[in-house]
């Protein structure tokens, strides 16, 4: 959707006027919950929210406070406030955490890929356009087959993208937008808190509920769990996710744009190797 440049510096004057009056994190989300109730994706909710942070003077603000400021705003009663994540079960979490390891995930796994290419190949065999990035801000969208050295990538977009570019709320064009994703082929379960045997129990206990094709590592604290979600409703969908989320999941995730890590690339931050530690691709 454009916008007028007027609309865009009016939003980020608001947000500006805030400082020194309350904390940053506090207008990130209240100035999410403005866009959501004007019908704003994510992905340009974003790039307002990149733009604010930018001026704050005593300090960087991380990239992952914005995207929680927007999951925040999302959950949060009122308008755009859509979907509703249920709050962790930790019970319940604690629970299923004892009744694997991580040993029990690689166990499970029928194959592993050799490399990045022979992995998206498997996940995505129609040659549809993704979009991979080699930082978070540094991506591109193009056919599979055009990409060449995919294990520099550090991130990808878990669903094939429906055009090179779309509009962000800026109206410029971004290889990376809600506007350029195609219709959901996996949702993408991250949990950022626990250890990786409980990471792992969790990712075993919600193949009940759909297909897990694919768990990466992150090179930092986190699996990321591909389940093949190609072919359910946006209700049933919107019905897994919240099992996991209940579970503690990322409910960034959720938005179809999102970058997850990118299987067997490497962790810039780190310097580690994004391990895949269970590959069960299903295209039918």
């Amino acid at each position: 959707m454009a916008v007028l440049r007027s609309e865009f510096d009016r939003w980020l004057s608001w947000a500006k006027r805030q400082q020194g009056r309350i904390p940053a994190h506090t207008t990130f989300f209240r100035l999410a919950k403005i866009l959501l109730a004007e019908g704003r994706c994510e992905e340009d909710i974003l790039h307002v929210l990149r733009a604010v942070a930018a001026a704050v003077r005593d300090r960087r603000v991380p990239e992952r406070e914005l995207t929680s400021a927007i999951a925040y705003a999302k959950a949060a009663p009122g308008p755009g406030a859509s979907p509703r994540w249920p709050g962790v079960n930790l019970a319940l979490r604690a629970e299923i955490e004892r009744s694997a390891t991580l040993s029990d995930l690689v166990k499970a796994s029928p194959c592993f890929p050799a490399n990045t290419a022979e992995a998206l190949y498997a996940l995505f065999p129609d040659n549809p356009l993704l979009c991979l990035g080699a930082e978070v801000n540094s991506f591109a969208t193009a056919p599979l087959a055009e990409w060449r050295h995919l294990e520099a990538a550090q991130f990808v977009v878990p669903n094939p993208m429906r055009a090179r570019t779309g509009r962000t709320l800026e109206g410029r064009l971004s290889a990376r937008t809600n506007a350029n994703t195609g219709p959901r082929a996996y949702l993408v379960v991250e949990f950022d808190f626990g250890h990786f045997d409980g990471h792992a129990a969790l990712l075993l206990h919600l193949r009940q509920y759909a297909h897990l094709a694919m768990a990466v590592y992150s090179g930092g604290k986190s699996l990321h769990g591909w389940f093949d979600v190609r072919g359910q409703s946006a209700e049933a969908q919107r019905r897994f996710f919240a099992r996991a989320v209940e579970l503690g999941a990322d409910p960034k995730m959720w938005t179809p744009s999102q970058f997850s890590r990118c299987p067997l690339g490497s962790n810039r931050r780190t310097g580690r190797l994004q391990q895949v530690y269970f590959f069960d691709p299903q295209w039918t």
